[in-house]
């Protein structure tokens, strides 16, 4: 504060200036020319300021949620808080404000839109109004479908009449286009990012962003997300999950079978993203299903096909039968570890013996020649059943 020969900037303060008019000197103690250009910056605290610091214009606070209101204030003592959404008419919030704690813990109404702040100081006759901010809830980003050639998004409904899409740019989420409803389906070849982020838009202000997500890491392929079969009361339950029901004409559980496919149970129009059904018909052995989507389109998505192994009478299935005798045979195993077998010729003889170690077990090919056989299937205790296998 004091007089600097060695440095080239200087600065004075004045506590408590009276009102007036103030000349400023500038004089340079080594300046080698006849003109030096030269800056003057000021500033001016007032002794009674506040300034809202959180929510600005650019902040979103979360609705039915508790949000730290934040302020700079020279001021002491108690105030009050309301809040209004059109800037008429205001509620109150808190009318007990410690204005030194420069914090306040509000719980946000349930409601989207924008709204305004104000503080009430005693002794002040002007209010001090918060910058327009933005209330909103979160928006959750999920995929529909992810075909070859384009892609489902698609979000939570909000109050607002559109909603920005993002992608991921060079460096940043960028925003590309708005939608008025609340699913876009993306041509690949048009949009070739992988990321993307919505949000909502209120009162041509941005509302709370959703995650960014990589749509082909959410488990969801060409609409269908899952697809599960299992054994429960000697029935088959069917169980399958698709991202969306959008474009789709009905969904089909089917029965695969040596005769052909069986229909187990079919919806049509679907209003749901889940789907259950069961098979009592079970065949001892083996009874493979898998899941058809038919689009509205006439084209058909279908899924893997699942198996459900039925032991009805014995711990052992085998299969094919009949069999080749240039291919595996294999033989499922009701509980592994627990059994082996002997293979037995049509004169008696044993030709193999081969333990069941695993859930799934197979004789090579071309270990057994064409003909009858008989196996035999045994525990620790001895002798469980037989049956016949041709080889052909």
């Amino acid at each position: 504060r004091k007089t600097d020969t060695l440095n080239n900037v200087e600065q004075i303060s004045i506590d408590n200036p009276q009102a007036g008019n103030y000349d400023l000197k500038i004089r340079g103690s080594r300046v080698v020319t006849s003109t030096q250009p030269f800056s003057i910056a000021y500033q001016i605290d007032s002794m009674d300021q506040f300034v809202w610091t959180y929510p600005t214009a650019s902040d979103v606070l979360r609705t039915a949620e508790r949000n730290v209101l934040r302020w700079q204030t020279t001021l002491t003592g108690s105030a009050s808080i309301e809040f209004s959404t059109n800037g008429n008419a205001w509620q109150i919030v808190d009318s007990n404000i410690n204005l030194s704690d420069h914090y306040y813990k509000w719980d946000a109404p349930d409601t989207m839109t924008t709204a305004l702040l104000r503080m009430k100081v005693p002794g002040i006759a002007t209010s001090i109004v918060s910058d327009t901010f933005v209330l909103s809830v979160t928006t959750k980003l999920n995929v529909g479908f992810n075909c070859n050639d384009s892609v489902l998004l698609y979000w939570n409904k909000q109050p607002v009449a559109q909603y920005q899409i993002y992608n991921l740019g060079a460096k940043y989420l960028e925003p590309v286009f708005t939608v008025a409803d609340t699913f876009s389906v993306l041509k690949k070849s048009q949009f070739p990012s992988l990321y993307y982020a919505v949000t909502p838009v209120v009162s041509n202000k941005n509302g709370l962003r959703s995650y960014a997500i990589n749509y082909t890491d959410q488990g969801v392929g060409c609409y269908l997300r899952t697809f599960l079969t299992s054994l429960q009361n000697n029935s088959a339950l069917l169980t399958a999950e698709v991202g969306t029901f959008y474009n789709i004409a009905s969904v089909s559980f089917q029965k695969l079978t040596t005769a052909g496919i069986q229909m187990v149970q079919t919806f049509t129009s679907p209003t749901t993203t889940s789907f259950t059904a069961t098979d009592a018909g079970l065949s001892r052995g083996v009874n493979r299903y898998r899941l058809a989507i038919q689009l509205v389109n006439g084209s058909l998505v279908y899924s893997n096909v699942e198996t459900v192994y039925y032991f009805p009478d014995m711990p052992v299935i085998v299969f094919p039968n009949p069999s080749k005798q240039n291919e595996p045979i294999t033989l499922i195993v009701q509980t592994p570890f627990t059994y082996s077998i002997q293979v037995f010729d049509a004169t008696g003889k044993k030709v193999l013996i081969q333990k069941l170690d695993t859930f799934t077990n197979q004789i090579p090919p071309f270990v057994l020649s064409k003909g009858l056989y008989f196996i035999k299937v045994l525990t620790e205790d001895g002798r469980v059943g037989v049956q016949k296998l041709v080889v052909q």
